[in-house]
């Protein structure tokens, strides 16, 4: 059961992205300003210029909180939960999950601050506390909070360094894939340029055979912010395939949180 929850919040939020295309020489990138663009600068790239537009338009929060739909199928689970979610930006992530049948009955809750993972296991009364490498041997990747509440937010993953050659290809009407390599992973991402929205992202992990893609859909526009409500991720470690749909609903920026983390004296500690 603590897999289960983990899995189901964790591989839900999994969004460590697949294997890029090489640009094609023979397909023009179009013109990526629009008036409400960041200026461009002579000492820019158009590559850096899309990227910068990006990140001008994710969300940059102290707190924040939302609920969300998890449906998660791996090797050993095929289920759904629902979710509150609420993060306090380079210090917690916390989530609570229920069941999602019908009825609203906590199974699970989770805090996470950089250096640890606590779960509590409200189905066998049994509390688990791990460092934060759980998450890498729970997934096979080496996710770190930093990943996680980039992931929360929808912010970039596995970002160009200086030294990175950026390549970027029209696909079609105002979709620009952005392709680069950075820590020895191929790394691809789709750009809807009228509102700088990612739309699919892919990483592709040579040296240990895994990859992943995540396609992020019905955006809502928060504080001139861009935030999509469902992704889709499809997570390959190893040949075995773990697959998600994430809905968001009610996102919330900066609000006053509490982060809830009381353990029964009832419940057996594991670890």
């Amino acid at each position: 059961m603590k897999n289960t929850i983990c899995y189901a919040f964790l591989i839900g939020l999994l969004m460590l992205q697949v294997a890029c295309d090489r640009p094609s020489k023979h397909n023009k990138t179009p013109s990526i300003a629009t008036p409400n663009t960041i200026p461009n600068s002579k000492n820019l790239s158009q590559e850096q210029v899309l990227l910068n537009n990006v990140d001008a338009r994710l969300l940059q929060v102290k707190t924040f909180q939302s609920q969300a739909q998890i449906s998660v199928k791996t090797p050993d689970i095929n289920q759904s939960l629902s979710a509150d979610i609420r993060l306090q930006s380079g210090q917690k992530i916390w989530a609570a999950l229920y069941t999602d049948f019908g009825i609203r009955i906590e199974v699970g809750r989770l805090l996470i601050t950089p250096d640890s993972v606590q779960v509590i296991n409200r189905f066998q009364k049994q509390y688990y506390a791990e460092k934060i490498n759980y998450l890498q041997q729970l997934l096979g990747y080496p996710l770190t909070f930093a990943d996680l509440e980039a992931i929360i937010l929808g912010h970039r993953l596995n970002l160009p360094q200086t030294s990175d050659t950026l390549h970027t290809k029209h696909l079609s009407g105002t979709i620009i894939e952005l392709s680069h390599r950075s820590n020895n992973m191929p790394t691809n991402t789709q750009i809807d340029t009228t509102q700088y929205q990612i739309q699919q992202i892919k990483l592709d992990d040579l040296f240990n055979d895994r990859q992943v893609q995540q396609k992020l859909s019905n955006y809502q526009i928060i504080s001139n912010k861009n935030f999509a409500t469902q992704r889709q991720i499809t997570f390959t470690s190893q040949q075995k395939d773990y697959r998600a749909t994430l809905l968001f609903a009610d996102p919330q920026l900066n609000p006053k949180l509490e982060f809830p983390f009381v353990i029964s004296k009832n419940y057996e500690r594991i670890k």
